[in-house]
């Protein structure tokens, strides 16, 4: 089989930031792990503020806040969104060169702001794709549309169940897709493919995949999912990553949530409570978990309960705007 990997060359780029002009000696490919301002260096994992050129990734439950006017000029840039852009104060905004794309992954991925009127904004190649004025955006959904890749994706997800981790995803459409690879590393570096499905080829229409890893091992796992065409080229939809924890263990994820809230580590009756402790959702937690939807729900922090009334478990958890 032939892989084709996408490699970013070293160049020499610059770009402004708040008027000032920046030099950056190579792009890069760069990942948000953790909560952090778009131009702090430590927000990425390769300790980088964003350059022109670079690819940028921003993972599952990460919140990315751009709280100044960034404008990049030179080489393309690419930015994947599978947690939440924020658009913080009412002069930030990012201007990318012409050539760029950002992509909102899924439909638990955001870009949103909090400034009235249209100070905040998107722009590619001086025309804006978004604004603040338009609300909160999600996925699937390209900037400029019609710029990515053969493979419209979905949703791709990995989730600690009792047999191990399920790793999901779906397609709304597909063109000339001949197979995709799941790909499993314990470092988020070294990876090693653990599955291959036959893809969809040509299709309009939603497809969804499913794969089960019967891993039991404590620890993080990160899996990355590549779609192969039929001429050979390989494309890299992205990343997603799973703490797995000993059975009877109570986990919820993402922490901070915004629309759901993942449950998984034990079973029976769950109830959501808010600061006073009076119950706002109840529902079962079964062997696969539960998925608590927080639709209407004021921002702030609120607690997990499992078994109440019996041995109740709790752990809290955060909810955003």
């Amino acid at each position: 089989m032939k892989v084709v990997r996408r490699n970013v060359e070293k160049m020499f780029v610059t770009f402004a930031l708040a008027g000032a002009t920046i030099t950056s000696a190579s792009a890069v490919a760069s990942t948000a792990n953790d909560n952090g301002d778009w131009a702090n260096a430590s927000t990425w994992d390769t300790n980088q503020a964003p350059g022109a050129g670079d690819i940028l990734v921003i993972a599952p439950g990460v919140t990315v806040s751009v709280t100044g006017n960034i404008i990049y000029s030179g080489n393309p840039m690419h930015v994947q969104i599978y947690g939440t852009l924020d658009f913080v104060g009412s002069g930030s905004k990012l201007s990318f060169p012409c050539g760029s794309i950002v992509e909102i992954m899924t439909s638990s991925a955001f870009v949103t702001g909090n400034a009235n009127g249209s100070g905040q904004t998107i722009r590619i190649c001086n025309n804006t794709y978004w604004s603040v004025g338009q609300g909160p955006r999600s996925g699937y959904l390209a900037w400029p549309e019609g710029s990515t890749l053969p493979v419209e994706l979905l949703s791709f997800t990995a989730t600690a169940v009792p047999q191990g981790v399920a790793v999901r995803w779906s397609t709304a459409t597909e063109t000339n897709s001949a197979y995709f690879q799941v790909q499993c590393s314990v470092d988020g570096a070294g990876f090693f493919s653990v599955a291959q499905l036959e893809a969809g080829g040509n299709s309009q229409h939603q497809i969804d995949y499913a794969y089960m890893d019967e891993v039991t091992d404590e620890g993080d796992r990160y899996y990355r999912l590549l779609q192969i065409d039929n001429d050979g080229a390989t494309h890299d939809l992205g990343m997603a990553s799973v703490h797995l924890v000993p059975s009877g263990v109570l986990r919820c994820f993402p922490v901070p949530a915004r629309d759901l809230l993942h449950v998984v580590g034990a079973t029976g009756p769950l109830e959501l409570l808010d600061a006073n402790g009076l119950p706002v959702r109840r529902l079962m937690l079964g062997p696969d978990g539960a998925l608590v939807d927080l639709e209407g729900l004021a921002p702030g922090r609120y607690w997990v309960r499992v078994d109440p009334g019996q041995r109740p478990r709790t752990v809290p958890v955060v909810v955003l705007r």
